[in-house]
């Protein structure tokens, strides 16, 4: 099958039957619903991307599974330090074109942990997990299938692991084994354009140290519309907005918010057909898997957020024409700032792609303290790079009344006058641009780009345990001369 067009890929998700509930309402109508129909046009352009002359190639790979089969990059696999690298090469011109989620970076991160990790349990234990996994992942290529990818539990106490927690379904667990099947039941939080998507894909959201957390060891696929799945959409702080606007309101008038449609997915007793299931019990293989699929994250987001820098280095040039201070020399050192963090982050993130290991199954794993690296200075630098936007831009960035108001007939013609900067410049573009960077820089923007691709402590600590280690002290006391005498 030839890779999909959005339009295509629109039809497709206009057949699926999830049950959402956004707003205190159950959704019947995701194409229209405010809050859902800018994130379908962020997945609708991951197919149209395929068939862009700009992004094509980035976009598309010949298969490793399927001879001759070109397929959609989302749903390839890593089996060089090349693809690592084309991988955050789209991401980068992704967030140039579109600065908004791609909703599909954790499935493919999925694919190749999952492929890996398969080929070990099987050659272990004598299972059949990864040639389930191989035809599943075939099928999704043939068919061009979007898939989302659900890894964090809700986690209930986390001073407790999966096994001690008061309430048993804090991580998603198998309930029941049957000859046909498992029957699952929990919840996965921070779900992405799920409910939009036609697959959704599970691993554990954990790692399982002992025998009796082995219920929580479970990776299995599902298609939208499974009987027991449940999706309550999100209400962040600019979905508000989103209820509202339709066009200088949104900021990003193409598409949308970045997280929009990131819901919480439930799990009330789904049936899956072993045939689908790629993990149940193997606990000891949680934490491997695991070390293979955090780098892969990491390097996606270090790779995605210098595009996003981008595009608010770009904003805020436009910003200091319109404001009429493009000349200052501080509006130059804080756009020459701005790139530095955007090219030092994507530097690293390179850097992880080129000491990637191949891991048994051919998949190759970017290194885990650059792409950890890359990731702290993502996280560090978008705060910056949104301070130096919002500085550039002014007070305006917080208190620019509304579009309805710019299109008033009484309260617009005020607009008009006294909301106008650089004459040269009309005022909507100024208008446009400022909701732009408001749209980039407040909101949701921030908690997601922060907490994506797992919390900072968990990236601070993979450095820790790697690069703080007595092999340093030693090197220190050799040039020093000290032995290793204690000390009298």
């Amino acid at each position: 099958m030839a890779i999909k067009t959005g339009e295509q890929f629109l039809e497709e998700v206009k057949k699926l039957t999830p049950e959402v509930y956004c707003m205190g309402e159950k959704v019947e109508d995701m194409i229209n619903h405010p809050i859902l129909k800018q994130p379908l046009k962020n997945m609708c352009r991951t197919y149209d991307a395929a068939h862009d002359p700009v992004t094509a190639k980035y976009a598309t790979e010949e298969s490793t599974l399927i001879k001759g089969e070109i397929i959609n990059r989302f749903n390839g696999l890593f089996t060089s330090r090349e693809a690592l690298f084309n991988r955050i090469q789209y991401l980068r011109l992704w967030q140039n074109y579109v600065a908004a989620c791609t909703y599909r970076c954790p499935a493919n991160g999925l694919f190749n942990a999952l492929f890996s990790i398969t080929a070990d349990m099987d050659e272990k234990n004598g299972t059949n997990y990864h040639g389930r996994f191989v035809d599943y992942l075939k099928w999704c290529q043939k068919n061009d299938i979007f898939v989302s990818g659900a890894i964090m539990d809700v986690r209930g106490d986390r001073s407790l692991p999966p096994g001690k927690q008061v309430d048993p379904d804090m991580y998603v667990r198998v309930v029941e084994k049957r000859k046909d099947g498992i029957v699952v039941r929990g919840a996965k939080a921070h779900q992405s354009g799920s409910m939009l998507a036609q697959e959704t894909l599970v691993i554990p959201g954990a790692v399982m140290r002992t025998e009796d957390e082995k219920d929580y060891a479970v990776s299995f696929a599902v298609p939208n519309g499974t009987k027991g799945m449940t999706y309550i959409v999100q209400h962040s702080f600019g979905d508000d907005r989103a209820l509202v606007a339709e066009d200088i309101d949104l900021g990003n008038v193409k598409y949308g918010s970045r997280f929009d449609a990131t819901a919480l997915l439930i799990f009330d007793d789904v049936f899956v057909p072993w045939e689908r299931v790629f993990m149940c019990g193997e606990y000891d293989f949680t934490q491997t898997l695991f070390r293979r699929f955090l780098p892969i994250m990491r390097m996606f987001e270090a790779g995605c957020r210098p595009g996003l820098f981008d595009v608010l280095i770009g904003a805020s040039m436009a910003m200091a024409e319109y404001n009429g201070i493009a000349r200052a020399s501080h509006v130059r050192s804080k756009l020459q700032r701005m790139a530095y963090i955007a090219q030092s982050t994507y530097g690293v993130a390179i850097a992880g792609c080129h000491f990637a290991k191949e891991v048994p199954g051919g998949i190759y794993i970017p290194d885990q303290v650059y792409c950890s690296t890359s990731k702290i200075t993502s996280i560090d630098g978008w705060y910056e790079v949104a301070k130096l936007a919002i500085d550039i831009t002014g007070g305006l960035s917080m208190s620019l009344p509304s579009e309805k108001d710019w299109r008033h007939p009484v309260a617009g013609k005020f607009m008009e006058k006294y909301l106008r900067g650089n004459p040269q410049y009309s005022t909507e573009e100024r208008i446009r641009m400022i909701r732009l960077i408001e749209s980039l820089t407040q909101g949701a923007m921030g908690p997601s780009l922060h907490h994506g691709g797992g919390p900072l402590e968990a990236h601070y600590t993979t450095i820790r345990q790697s690069l703080v280690t007595e092999h340093q002290k030693n090197l220190a006391k050799a040039l020093a001369g000290i032995t290793d005498k204690k000390s009298k």
